[in-house]
């Protein structure tokens, strides 16, 4: 999937990743998301998540390489959230802590 779907936001090392509109927009309102688990290397181009919506289920690929550094755990129980203001920092999906190649 497109990395379009993606808002990133780098600090140090941290990259903050989020969904943007137009993946809301594509895939409708987002019912389950399941994560990678913390510490899991991840690289560009690998699946990230796997998402589960209105109107499609789909594995995302990450637009960056990294390691899960943290989840942000107040959206698995409320995705309302993520649907109603994907682009709120607070809605973040997940952190990669970016890989020193």
């Amino acid at each position: 999937m497109s990395n379009s779907y993606f808002w990133v936001k780098t600090s140090g090392d941290i990259c903050t990743l989020g969904l943007t509109k137009q993946a809301l927009e594509d895939l409708g309102n987002i019912n389950y998301l399941d994560f990678p688990d913390i510490d899991q290397e991840i690289n560009a181009g690998d699946e990230l998540l796997s998402v589960e919506a209105e109107k499609a289920v789909s594995e995302l690929d990450s637009p960056v390489s990294g390691t899960v550094y943290k989840i942000n755990n107040d959206l698995i129980d409320n995705l309302d959230k993520l649907n109603n203001d994907p682009l709120s920092e607070k809605n973040y999906l997940l952190q990669l802590r970016q890989i020193n190649n």
